[in-house]
């Protein structure tokens, strides 16, 4: 076996689990955001939903970080012909999905930036990203 076929497994696995803990990441955070959504609507009278929660970005989206880590491990593991072209289009489609939630992510800051007068929660937790 040659190094760099061993250098390419290694990274297969590595990036299975980089996919999957941002899936965990994606889903935490979506949660956080319900959390605050909730307690906004009942400490605040103003209610403001975010783009992101609105269109459900962080829950679909985690789903397909975690599906794409676990296949991308799994093809590391047991590589067919199969597994390695479904390996590439989920990757592909989850590289899709990261494209939109960047851009859900702007045309929030934007949002937040020009439209909102006083600062919520949804200013302060953009900032943190």
């Amino acid at each position: 076996m040659s190094v760099t076929y061993q250098r390419i497994e290694e990274e297969l696995r590595m990036v299975g689990a980089i996919q999957a803990m941002n899936g965990m990441h994606i889903q935490l955070l979506g949660g956080l955001w319900r959390y605050f959504f909730i307690s906004q609507m009942s400490a605040i009278s103003t209610v403001y939903i975010p783009i992101a929660v609105l269109v459900g970005y962080p829950f679909w989206s985690s789903l397909t970080y975690l599906l794409s880590g676990m296949i991308t491990i799994l093809t590391e593991r047991r590589q067919t012909k199969f597994m390695i072209p479904c390996m590439i289009s989920i990757n592909i489609f989850s590289l899709c999905i990261s494209v939109i939630g960047l851009i859900l992510l702007l045309i929030e800051l934007a949002i937040a930036i020009f439209l909102i007068s006083s600062p919520i929660w949804q200013l302060v937790s953009i900032r943190f990203l």
